[in-house]
């Protein structure tokens, strides 16, 4: 299954390409992707200084690094006993006759690497830099509005993207999944037309607390990376190693995931989200009272969290 597929199925809510109601059209949604060079400009505040340049050609040097540390070490005798052994004089005749120097230089392109690595400082930035979700802010702002446009748009860049896969130690093709999952997991809870065709209104969606909008949208990257896992491999592990470098906003949702389960936060959010602009406090008063009453209506899923 899709990306898109999965999110909508654990949402339920969906991007309808047409509808046509009795009394009003509904207009199609559009979620646009692009592909951009560089990254969203709110990096271009970020200042590293000129070492990086240097430090990122070597990074992609890391893993031989590494290999020839561990090998080094282990094949150090064998040269200490070539050169005591007279009937290894023709081997080494003009050669160096120890890794002695090469093993601790590249341990200190690994500490180098280890100290310096960028992308602590990044992740703390409390914006989507990776990729971009952005929409019309001066539509119609009431659920139901069929003069709404629903139109989002989706930048990815491929430039940071790789940086960051790069500093990351992971495929930029694990990266890009995650970063397309967050975005689209936005267009989704915010564009998404719930059982009775309602949605998110623009100025309600860009007021509610940022905990909120990148919480609900971290929460369903996790269930995508989750189930997509068992045929990108590694996405997941990419997932949660960037995960634990990035500021607390983008780390919200971890409590919703161990305590409850995928339904509860589903019927939460679509409630909350017709109260307008939402502060996460009162999603998450929400999620308490969803277990409860999605209990009362027997539901089998009502206290099964998503499995972490």
């Amino acid at each position: 299954m899709s990306i898109q597929g999965i999110l909508g199925r654990e949402t339920g809510l969906a991007l309808p390409t047409s509808r046509t109601d009795n009394e009003s059209p509904e207009p199609a949604t559009h979620v646009s992707a692009d592909i951009k060079p560089g990254a969203y400009p709110v990096y271009e505040d970020v200042e590293l200084d000129g070492e990086y340049g240097f430090l990122t050609q070597i990074m992609y040097y890391h893993d031989s690094l590494k290999r020839f540390v561990e090998s080094g070490k282990a094949i150090a005798p064998l040269f200490e006993d070539l050169s005591r052994n007279t009937q290894s004089g023709s081997l080494l005749k003009g050669r160096h006759t120890s890794l002695a120097p090469a093993i601790p230089l590249a341990q200190d392109l690994l500490s180098r690497l280890e100290n310096r690595n960028p992308l602590p400082e990044l992740l703390q930035i409390e914006a989507d830099i990776l990729g971009h979700y952005s929409y019309d802010a001066s539509e119609p702002t009431l659920f139901g509005d069929y003069t709404d446009a629903r139109q989002g748009r989706i930048a990815l860049y491929w430039g940071i993207i790789g940086f960051a896969a790069l500093w990351s130690r992971v495929s930029v093709g694990a990266k890009t999944v995650i970063v397309l999952a967050h975005e689209l997991a936005h267009a989704f809870t915010y564009l998404g037309a719930d059982k009775d065709g309602r949605w998110w209104g623009s100025n309600d969606f860009a007021g509610s607390q940022a905990a909120l909008v990148e919480g609900i949208a971290q929460y369903y990257t996790h269930v995508a990376c989750k189930e997509l896992d068992g045929r990108i491999p590694g996405v997941f592990a990419a997932y949660e190693d960037m995960l634990r470098r990035q500021s607390e906003v983008y780390r919200r949702h971890l409590s919703w995931v161990k305590e409850f389960s995928k339904e509860e936060v589903s019927e939460a959010f679509v409630e909350i989200r017709r109260q307008h602009k939402v502060k996460v406090a009162e999603f998450e008063l929400a999620l308490t009272q969803a277990r409860p009453r999605l209990r009362a209506s027997g539901s089998p899923a009502a206290s099964a969290a998503v499995t972490s």
